[in-house]
């Protein structure tokens, strides 16, 4: 069903092991100046949600009421700033054990396995506008 939404998706080039955080930082303007209006943003690090709600604070935006920030890493600390980040959780150790037996499987046919993640909801996050 068509719920109205809208996903964009804004690429930072971060190289590995560069600062995502700067970087999340740096294209926030550019995020905001989408329209539509963001309403929701999900960075691929826990670091650059860090990086979107420290931008919030610093230009007055009120996070979740301009905007709604979540985490995709569980980072220590994702609860204790304020406002506390929503996070969607996946246990990577199942699915690194995982992909470790299917590699190391005798058997070679293809695999398929869907791994649910679960969300801890937090402040940084507010119902939908209809």
């Amino acid at each position: 069903a068509d719920m109205g939404v809208e996903l964009r998706w804004v690429e930072c080039h971060t190289p590995n092991w560069s600062n995502s955080f700067e970087s999340a930082l740096q294209h926030m303007p550019e995020v905001l100046a989408l329209s539509p209006r963001v309403t929701a943003l999900i960075p691929i690090s826990g670091v650059g949600a860090w990086a979107a709600l420290r931008y919030a604070a610093t230009h007055g935006l009120n996070i979740p009421r301009d905007l709604s920030v979540i985490a995709l890493d569980e980072l220590p600390g994702n609860a204790l700033i304020y406002p506390a980040l929503t996070t969607i959780k996946k246990d990577s150790e199942h699915a690194a054990r995982r992909t470790l037996e299917i590699l190391w499987a005798d058997d070679a046919q293809p695999v398929q396995e869907l791994i649910s993640p679960t969300i801890a909801l937090r402040e940084s996050t507010a119902p939908p506008n209809k």
